[in-house]
């Protein structure tokens, strides 16, 4: 089965081509991806295997029969043979799509205790027309089939959706972890490059007698220690890139196309009221949700196959025969014992079976069945609704942050500007100006933070809302 190749497309891309082919490296290699195909393969070929309902079917038949005697009722597969005779039937019988079934046969036999003449050979041709009234009526039992066997397909696509929807959204956060590690590492170079000039400084200091030599040792002191911040950011920011990796099914080294300020840059994309979509959209677009209804249908097409399974069963049946006899074995139309070659019948046929309790009790299995999945499609309307709820109030305190940070950063740039001067004229200390950086480095690492959490909180209110029907399989 050939399945369409999905591009996701976000506003908040960080950089577009590379997310994109990201997602399509992703969906190639992703194992839950490929079974979730197989498994919408199968249920494609149990669509086909319904198909089997109208095709023809071929019988022969062969015996011989000692004082045979017309029975009223036979079992299955039992072919009543004319007494007192060796015979050879065969036939076909032809379910037509509108529903009834036609079949055509030819018998040949040897009447071997033939009062008047001892043996005769009779060949027989005949045609048949069989149309069920009330069960099955227009083959209604295979309609209900064919119905539940289209539902299971459906669903499957709609698993095969939701599988693709979560890859989508682990990747992203993936992605956006991979940018925010190297923010972070930027965030924590440019801290250790201020530590570095403010130990020449304070040792430059020290040497003209400006400083006491102890503040020097508290600068080489937040150096190492900024040193190992940005070690750790380090391998923070190879271990989200490996991961990243992981999902792409790939052991390879990854490198990002963009720089550490898209991630801050994405944030204007990111509407500032997500708009929450209308409940039939949002249990259309999920494909956990539209699974489940597509479920939902299968479960009652099963229902109303076992209802309509439980119906007595009267069938109008017609027939026409051509009979040509003779005392030897050849096929002229001589008539012997009878006076016509050409006989029609027309009859009906009534069936009940005492109790249906198999039928009933599949019924109620298949209608409780259909309970519970209605249930559990309100429960996962109540969870969908709520994960759109967490990630808007996510939204909405990571643009505060972000505006909350912003004005943070540019007092304590002055901040770092005002303790260093201070501290090169003598005045203030090497302490004063090492609080004043690492409040500055603590603000930017908020800012990247609260950026990272904003992109977050828009990747998972999309996904909530099942990416307003991005994707969607026909």
């Amino acid at each position: 089965m050939k399945s369409a190749v999905i591009i996701f497309l976000l506003p908040l891309l960080l950089c577009a081509d590379e997310l994109s082919d990201f997602l399509k490296r992703a969906e190639e290699a992703n194992p839950s991806v490929q079974a979730a195909l197989q498994r919408a393969e199968q249920a494609r070929q149990q669509i086909l295997e319904t198909e089997e309902f109208l095709d023809s079917s071929l019988y022969l038949a062969a015996g011989r029969t000692e004082e045979d005697r017309d029975m009223p009722l036979e079992p299955p597969n039992y072919n009543q043979l004319t007494g007192n005779s060796l015979e050879l039937q065969g036939g076909v019988e032809i379910p037509l799509a509108q529903g009834a079934y036609v079949t055509t046969g030819f018998s040949t036999r040897k009447l071997y205790k033939d009062s008047a003449y001892g043996h005769l050979y009779q060949n027989l041709a005949t045609l048949q027309l069989s149309i069920p009234l009330w069960r099955d009526r227009g083959f209604a039992v295979y309609s209900h089939r064919l119905s539940a066997a289209r539902a299971d397909y459906e669903q499957a696509l709609c698993n095969l959706l939701a599988v693709k929807q979560d890859l989508r959204h682990q990747l992203e956060r993936a992605y956006i972890a991979a940018y925010e590690t190297m923010a972070t590492c930027r965030v924590k170079e440019e801290a250790t490059e201020r530590f570095r000039r403010l130990v020449k400084e304070a040792k430059e200091l020290a040497r003209l007698k400006t400083i006491p030599e102890y503040q020097v040792q508290e600068t080489e002191l937040e150096l190492q220690i900024g040193l190992d911040d940005e070690d750790a950011a380090h391998n923070a920011h190879q271990l989200a890139l490996v991961a990243l990796a992981t999902l792409l099914g790939s052991q390879e080294n990854l490198e990002l196309a963009g720089q550490p300020q898209a991630l801050i840059d994405a944030c204007a994309l990111v509407p500032e009221q997500p708009q929450t979509p209308p409940r039939d959209q949002l249990l259309a677009h999920r494909g956990d949700t539209a699974a489940l209804a597509c479920q939902i249908r299968a479960a009652r097409a099963q229902a109303e196959r076992y209802e309509e399974e439980a119906k007595d069963s009267l069938f109008l049946s017609a027939g026409l025969s051509y009979l040509a006899e003779s005392e030897k074995y050849d096929f002229h139309s001589y008539r012997k014992r009878t006076s016509d070659n050409l006989e029609g019948e027309i009859s009906l046929t009534w069936r009940r079976s005492f109790g249906n309790r198999g039928a009933r009790a599949r019924q109620h299995r298949f209608e409780a069945r259909v309970s519970e999945l209605l249930a559990d499609l309100s429960q996962a309307e109540l969870n969908a609704s709520s994960q759109l709820r967490q990630a808007e109030f996510s939204c909405l305190s990571a643009r505060r942050r972000i505006d909350i940070v912003r004005q943070g950063i540019a007092a304590a740039e002055e901040t770092v500007r005002a303790e260093t001067q201070r501290f090169q004229l003598g005045e203030g200390s090497s302490k004063a100006v090492l609080d004043a950086q690492k409040n500055l480095t603590d603000i930017l690492q908020r800012q990247t933070n609260a950026a990272a959490d904003l992109l977050r909180a828009y990747a998972d209110f999309r996904h909530a809302a099942g990416y307003g029907g991005e994707g969607l399989i026909p």
